[in-house]
């Protein structure tokens, strides 16, 4: 920390480059995610460079551990004259053991032609998300002869992209870590609740609706619900569904709650309607 303080106190009166630190908190369980990202930004017209540090804080209410939680990291960031933003990448592991949310230090040392700095030191905070519920997509889909393969597409928002000729899909729900004792959680497709450009599949008419209560014994930590999809001969736009989770016991829902699957069409739009009629 002193070595922090004493770097304040070398900052060059003469040069141009200002420095901003950025980090983002969130839950150690992510799909698409297994890092902290961590952002330095850069104004002024002069070159500089910095030394960009994520350690433990054996001080904090609950300190992160190098190793398990996270990889620390000494990172030397270069600035050329025109550059204005980098990002570095920490590592964080994703565990299954219920524990408070941890932290750790993202710092700057050994600042070079810097100015000013705006968040020399700031935390991490590492969100638990373990011992609860939650859905996610199965890669597993069934076409109409009962062969099973991974086609399928994954968005950004870890929604599934399927055509509607499969013949069903798998939602995964999970236990994030195992009981000792029986548990359940209730769940059912509805239509999307958020605003969407798509339209809401008709249950009965392009899937089949399912609900349930998913029973774990103990140790389990795996369930599966199948979602029948219905072919037709129909040019229609994309459809939406919603599965998601409700109500649990002895668990909490603590992942995530809802599941969105968009069917997508196959049929060709005939060439004597528009395109209205088609969509």
């Amino acid at each position: 920390m002193f070595a922090l303080l004493a770097a304040l106190f070398v900052l060059p009166a003469h040069a141009d480059c200002h420095v901003e630190v950025q980090v983002e908190s969130g839950p150690e369980y992510d799909r698409f995610k297994d890092y902290a990202p961590v952002r330095l930004t850069k104004t002024g017209a002069d070159p500089c460079s910095v030394d960009l540090v994520a350690d433990e804080l054996p001080w904090a209410t609950a300190p992160a551990s190098d190793g398990s939680d996270f990889i620390a990291t000494r990172q030397t960031v270069h600035f050329a004259a025109g550059d204005d933003d980098h990002a570095v990448l920490v590592d964080t592991f994703d565990d299954h053991d219920v524990e408070p949310d941890e932290a750790f230090g993202v710092w700057l040392e050994n600042l070079s032609g810097v100015t000013s700095v705006k968040n020399l030191f700031t935390m991490v905070t590492i969100e638990n998300d373990d011992g609860g519920f939650g859905v996610e997509p199965s890669p597993v889909l069934v076409d109409a002869s009962g062969a099973a393969d991974v086609w399928g597409y994954t968005d950004d928002a870890g929604n599934e992209e399927v055509f509607e000729w499969r013949a069903y899909r798998l939602v995964h729900i999970y236990l994030d870590a195992p009981r000792s004792e029986e548990t359940w959680v209730s769940y059912r497709t509805i239509s999307p609740t958020d605003p969407s450009p798509y339209f809401s599949a008709t249950p009965g008419v392009d899937y089949g609706p399912v609900s349930g209560v998913a029973h774990f014994a103990p140790g389990q930590l795996d369930y599966f619900v199948e979602i029948p999809f219905y072919d037709d001969s129909t040019y229609e736009w994309v459809e939406e569904l919603e599965l998601v989770l409700e109500e649990s016991s002895g668990a909490p829902i603590s992942g995530r709650s809802r599941l969105i699957t968009r069917i997508f069409d196959y049929e060709d739009c005939p060439v004597e309607d528009s395109m209205w009629d088609c969509m």
